[in-house]
């Protein structure tokens, strides 16, 4: 499709007249201390460790407030192992959806040893043990 000479130059007198508009908006934020209905930041010293210091006492409280609150949310059955187990299981299927880990164990019937002609599968050895890298495929 071409275009005609007419309609490039709208186009590109549309782009300019954008650009010119941008930058003098952009200009006339510049030029003001703080953006309308906010106010400058007062806060002194190492603004990043005090952040970190506050997400940690957040996260200590929700800890604390946690204890209490997800007493309604499990129903334990401690008469036996097997009432236990199943007591919790829709908390542990609920664990495993939210965590991703939700595909099939394989069965280990053999390990792989990590190894190739120039680093050998032994990592480490004394007398009482040797480490080989090994591995093993856990999901399909």
């Amino acid at each position: 499709m071409t275009l005609s000479v007419a309609s490039k130059r709208l186009r590109r007198i549309t782009i300019y007249g954008f650009l010119l508009a941008s930058a003098s908006n952009a200009s006339l934020l510049a030029a003001q201390d703080t953006l309308p209905e906010t106010k400058p930041l007062q806060l002194q010293g190492d603004l990043s460790a005090q952040m970190v210091s506050g997400i940690g006492e957040f996260l200590d409280d929700e800890t604390e407030k946690s204890v209490e609150t997800r007493k309604q949310f499990w129903n334990y059955d401690f008469s036996s192992r097997e009432k236990f187990d199943g007591s919790v299981a829709s908390n542990r299927d609920h664990l495993r959806k939210i965590i991703g880990a939700v595909d099939q164990r394989l069965p280990i019937t053999a390990l792989e040893y990590i190894s190739d002609t120039s680093t050998p599968a032994k990592v480490a050895e004394d007398d009482r043990f040797t480490i080989l890298g090994s591995m093993a495929k856990a999901f399909g």
